[in-house]
């Protein structure tokens, strides 16, 4: 049975070639976004794309290698009154010789709309199965600050 075992929001990472250890750089758990112009026209009831470079990175880790197996790993972010905000997965893959696995994906954009506490939450299907299981929430606190006004 493949484990969950972390998933962390950060600015980078970077993986050393010699030793296949990953470095996460600059945990990410808020972000602050200001905008001082009067012809701004936000609207918070909607999702607003912002460029922001971070990555979703997460470790997974089976205690028998041996066979070859894949699990789908998808991602929501969601916002404090509950709207998924965004949605991205992919296909991890353990080799017959892998224990554990890491998987990073990076990002350049977020949708935010309110201030507030956002959630990144975790999934993984086995298999076949069409259920996922949760296995990781964790926070992001955005503000969200227009014209001096909280948002």
């Amino acid at each position: 049975m493949i484990k969950h075992i972390w998933t962390v929001l950060c600015k980078e990472s970077k993986l050393d070639a010699e030793s296949n250890n990953i470095s996460l750089m600059d945990s990410t758990e808020a972000l602050q976004f200001s905008v001082d112009d009067p012809n701004t026209n936000y609207e918070g009831t909607k999702n607003n794309l912002v460029p922001v470079k971070f990555e979703v990175v997460s470790l997974l880790f089976r205690p028998k290698s041996g066979k070859k197996q894949t699990i789908q790993l998808e991602y929501e972010f969601v916002d404090p009154n509950g709207k998924v905000t965004g949605k991205f997965g992919n296909t991890v893959e353990f080799l017959e010789a892998h224990k554990r696995m890491r998987n990073r994906m990076k990002l350049d954009t977020f949708a935010l709309n309110v201030s507030g506490d956002y959630w990144c939450k975790t999934y993984i299907k086995s298999g076949t199965s069409t259920k996922r299981e949760l296995v990781a929430e964790v926070p992001l606190t955005v503000e969200i600050t227009i014209n001096g006004k909280n948002v």
